[in-house]
């Protein structure tokens, strides 16, 4: 009896992964999508050169041949054009939904009624529709057009095109089911020669990685884009379901589903909900072609004859934007692209039937193995074990994605794994424990708490002699410091201090920084270091403006003497700096070292003289990217530093930036280009119109009034040499 005790807790914690697993809650599903995302960009799928093209409406084109949309007789020329060429099947993944407003009846409509306009009425009267010159060119070629379906009821319904057949129980329970359709014109819709459903419906993380071969609407069942395409490329007549209860079929008297779809002479393989895997190729240069290119005369036709020719819009503005597991900003066309290739090839993802039977069994065989030997060992062997059954595990699913593309997932077993040893090593858990102690022990005396925390978290110790890192470093200055110094008594400059201080760290904290130095009134903070923060220079750029926000606000609750205010500059440099663990033999402090914290300085400093409250170098800019605006001040030669530096004010969000404000913004760069082009005069008469609200702008109105007086030499650069720090 005493040695059943051992088993008890592993028993229960092997019942309870077997019953979440049963259960299958979104983290668990998520977790193993995750999985089979990283084998796909471990292994993804090679790129064969297929007859499938993307016409691709993109930003060169639209600077070509118009903006978006077309006139519906500019997209029939380019119909009549690729049927020219030679294209098998020409399939859009556009919906034209609404009547072209080009076209000559419309465009008269909204003409006033007026006696000089009649004789050009009557002409343009003589001219055709668009709308039917392009249902005319797709009559002539051979045509998919698409249509979308929505969860919301209306009584719309594309038109069928191809019989969907099925063989065993009704698929239509299975598929995704819609309430109402968005579709093209009756007149282009009945002109083509198939129809196919546009949507794409991503995971529940936004990852794209199923892609709907059947939608059900109104009891009827309708095909993707994709298979439309393949089976219109084949002249097949019609689609055939095959679901569980069919010939050859073992359901156990279960509906499980659907199991493949025959589309002519391809039979493919499809989850429950008639979906296919994608199988990602990552985008490939080869399968798309410009539509202008199409349009020119010295175009190649062998690049398309026999061709399925997808259409789509990919410029920026105009596309749809899928993640998958190898890129993130994938279009919907080359997703339909992806899947006839796949139907072509044959070469996609499967999960069998049978997968989730066999992970429970492997789940339950190992864990009983695991929960009879680990008793009986030691905290060594338990990690052989255990790392050998988590490789076996991970060996094996990789193994069966790599020879036979089946989706099998490692999570589950590894996780088993995990949780027995977790219960069998005690030791290995106090080991980790005192670990912990030392990493707290050893920081906690300088660095600030969360960022120890992080430490402790990942187990990281900051690098003794430093290392090489790319670091935003920021310093902050009182103004007026010495005007508090001899206005105030000592306590109370200090707790005054004291009060800015805990404002600055406080801040710079929330934002994945610490403060490496309090120097009178100065505090230097840094971002990135010691644990890598990718968003460095955006973390160090938000907390100055934060900051600068919140010491203002402290004006309101403290008694300062009359006439001052309290108000930081700060300077931010973002560069190469060593960091790490720097001292003496008997005491190290976790310091930076390097010329950006010289130069943050300096830019600190060169607010005094432009205005302004903040200042930025160039590297930072860049590394901030769009989630922050900024704008261009000059660009400076600072106090022994011989490179010239380019300085940027941060002005925050720019979704915060009101239309005022970015008229002021607009005129300032003129100016500002006015001034660097000699045009003094009228750059400072420029600035001066919008000094009364911006000191930078006055601060360049001044100067410019002074290069009309006294101009520069004629190999003036525009670099400000400043002389004082």
């Amino acid at each position: 009896m005493k040695n059943w005790r051992h088993f008890v807790l592993p028993l229960a914690l092997l019942a309870a992964a077997i019953g979440l697993r049963v259960a299958e809650p979104s983290l668990v599903q998520q977790t193993r999508m995750m999985v089979f995302d990283t084998f796909q960009r471990l292994k993804p799928r090679p790129y064969q050169p297929m007859p499938v093209r993307i016409v691709a409406i993109d930003d060169e084109t639209l600077e070509r041949l118009g903006q978006w949309p077309w006139p519906r007789n500019k997209v029939a020329g380019l119909v009549d054009r690729l049927n020219e060429l030679g294209a098998a099947v020409i399939a859009f993944d556009i919906i034209f939904a609404e009547p072209d407003r080009t076209s000559p009846q419309r465009v008269m409509d909204l003409w006033p009624e007026s006696p000089e306009l009649d004789d050009l009425r009557n002409r343009l009267q003589a001219l055709p529709d668009h709308d039917q010159v392009f249902a005319e060119s797709i009559g002539r070629a051979s045509v998919v057009t698409g249509f979308g379906l929505t969860a919301a009821l209306n009584q719309i319904r594309p038109l069928e095109k191809a019989p969907v057949a099925h063989a065993g129980d009704d698929p239509l329970p299975f598929v995704p089911s819609y309430g109402g359709a968005v579709v093209s014109l009756p007149e282009i819709a009945a002109a083509a020669a198939g129809r196919g459903s546009l949507n794409i419906v991503p995971e529940q993380d936004g990852v794209l990685r199923r892609v709907s071969l059947l939608m059900g609407l109104d009891g009827a069942i309708y095909p993707s884009l994709a298979a439309e395409v393949v089976r219109v490329a084949q002249g097949a007549g019609s689609f055939v379901i095959k679901s569980s209860g069919s010939s050859g079929q073992t359901a156990l008297g279960r509906k499980t589903g659907i199991n493949h779809v025959k589309i002519g002479a391809f039979v493919v393989a499809t989850d429950p909900n008639g979906r296919i895997w994608n199988y990602d190729s990552g985008p490939v240069a080869a399968r798309l072609v410009p539509a202008w290119k199409i349009m020119e005369p010295d175009f190649d036709p062998a690049l398309l004859a026999g061709h399925i020719v997808l259409i789509g819009t990919t410029a920026v503005g105009l596309k749809d934007d899928w993640a998958t597991p190898l890129t993130a900003n994938s279009t919907g066309i080359e997703m339909h692209a992806q899947v006839i290739e796949q139907i072509l090839t044959g070469e996609y993802l499967l999960r069998p039937d049978w997968a989730v039977g066999a992970e429970l069994v492997f789940l339950l065989v190992l864990g009983l193995a695991l929960i009879v030997l680990l008793p009986r060992w030691g905290a060594l062997w338990c990690a052989i074990l255990a790392g050998s059954a988590v490789i076996l595990t991970l060996a094996g699913t990789w193994a069966a994605f790599d020879q036979l593309r089946w989706l099998f997932d490692p999570i589950f077993p590894a996780f088993v794994i995990l949780l027995i040893y977790l219960v069998e090593s005690s030791l290995i858990f106090l080991r980790s424990e005192a670990e912990r102690r030392h990493i707290r022990k050893a920081f906690s005396h300088y660095l600030a708490p969360s960022v120890v925390e992080r430490l402790v978290t990942e187990g990281r110790m900051p690098m003794q002699g430093g290392e090489m890192r790319e670091l935003s470093v920021w310093i902050s200055d009182l103004e007026n410091y010495s005007t508090y110094s001899e206005l105030l008594p000592p306590t109370e400059l200090v707790t005054l201090l004291n009060t800015v201080y805990t404002v600055i760290s406080d801040t710079v904290e929330e934002h994945d920084g610490f403060v490496a130095q309090f120097v009178g009134d100065a505090v230097v903070a840094v971002f990135g270091a010691p644990l890598s923060d990718p968003a460095h220079a955006q973390n160090a750029v938000e907390s100055a403006l934060a900051c600068t926000r919140r010491v203002g606000e402290l004006a309101t609750r403290m008694s300062l003497p009359k006439g001052l205010r309290l108000h930081i500059r700060v300077g931010i440099s973002t560069g190469e700096l060593l960091v790490g663990n720097i001292g003496s033999k008997r005491r190290l402090s976790y310091s930076i070292v390097g010329d950006d914290i010289n130069l943050a300085s300096r830019l600190e400093g060169a607010n005094k003289i432009y205005g302004s409250t903040l200042l930025v170098n160039e590297s930072t800019v860049q590394q901030c990217g769009p989630e922050l605006r900024f704008r261009e001040v000059d660009v400076i030669k600072v106090l022994n530093r011989e490179a010239a530096v380019r300085i940027f004010e941060p002005l925050g969000k720019p979704e915060l930036i009101s239309a005022d404000r970015e008229r002021d913004l607009e005129a300032f760069a003129a100016a500002l280009a006015l001034f660097r082009a000699r045009e003094f005069a009228t750059a400072a008469a420029s600035f001066e119109g919008l000094s009364g609200s911006d000191p930078v702008a006055a601060a360049f109105a001044a100067r410019a009034r002074q290069m009309c007086a006294d101009p520069p030499p004629g190999d003036w650069d525009g670099i400000n040499v400043l002389l004082a720090k």
